[in-house]
């Protein structure tokens, strides 16, 4: 079972409220964002899951169309956060780990009006879909803070250059790519602050997400921000009057996606992909 399962609930008889099914009533068709929403992992002192998305706009069915980005906790038999931190320790080279939680509808993660506050699933090490290892059989991601929520809009501007979001906790700190409409891309890599930039921003600024743009370099997957680069970024504070530069050098990228956000969408393996080794 992957994200890319549609049909979850078909075949399934009606119930009524004493558990007992109807056979002349025809199945109830799954809710518009269930789903089985897997997910990238990214850091050891602190945990940030990042949904892996796909472009839906069909209203009666779109589980996936939703970049999303939460601070988590794993909690679980055989302390499985120290499990996975481990884990990553033990394996520096591998870049991706992944989670595929119990099904669930999209939407109950919304910030604006939550319905859950916890995943449960399987945890690998690499992409789950291409060969993962299993390392932790069942886990549950205890939602700490939902970094970023957003349901893509086919009717979206695209971006005039790259955007990213700003996350973490020092020294953790990373950049996701702000995917917008297709084609696109996902992107998600390590980072850190140069100068003075640090000292500009709060835990709780980052805690939001700090959207930053890369000025002069056009929104595409060959201008994206690569590991090693030295990188100037803007923003602008809640609250603030002035744009603030950043100064980023850029570290491991433990992800990048571009065909399944592309028109049309493909789950071959990109020339972009190759290159990244993803």
């Amino acid at each position: 079972m992957n994200k890319h399962t549609m049909d979850h609930g078909e075949g399934m008889d009606h119930m009524d409220h004493e558990g007992k099914g109807h056979a002349d009533q025809p199945p109830q068709s799954p809710p518009p964002t269930f789903g089985v929403h897997n997910q990238m992992m990214v850091g050891e002192q602190t945990i940030y899951l990042s949904h892996l998305p796909m472009f839906m706009f069909n209203p009666q069915r779109h589980e996936h169309n939703f970049q999303v980005i939460l601070e988590v906790t794993l909690n679980g038999p055989g302390n499985p956060q120290a499990v996975y931190a481990n884990d990553r320790k033990k394996n520096p080279k591998v870049r991706m780990y992944t989670m595929s939680p119990d099904p669930f509808e999209m939407v109950e993660l919304d910030p604006h009006h939550p319905k859950r506050h916890a995943l449960t699933g399987t945890i690998f090490r690499g992409h789950l879909e291409r060969d993962g290892e299993q390392i932790i059989d069942r886990a549950t991601a205890q939602v700490m803070n939902t970094v970023y929520f957003h349901e893509f809009d086919p009717n979206a501007e695209p971006l005039a250059q790259l955007d990213y979001l700003l996350f973490g906790k020092a020294p953790e700190l990373f950049l996701a790519h702000v995917i917008t409409r297709p084609p696109d891309f996902d992107q998600i890599l390590a980072v850190g602050l140069a100068g003075q930039s640090p000292s500009a921003l709060t835990a709780d600024d980052l805690s939001r997400g700090i959207r930053v743009s890369v000025p002069g370099r056009a929104n595409a997957p060959h201008t994206r921000i690569k590991a090693g680069e030295r990188v100037t970024g803007q923003t602008q504070l809640d609250g603030a009057q002035a744009t603030l530069t950043l100064e980023f050098e850029a570290g491991t990228e433990f992800y990048f996606e571009e065909g399944e956000l592309s028109l049309p969408m493909t789950m071959r393996q990109t020339p972009e992909e190759r290159a990244a080794g993803f």
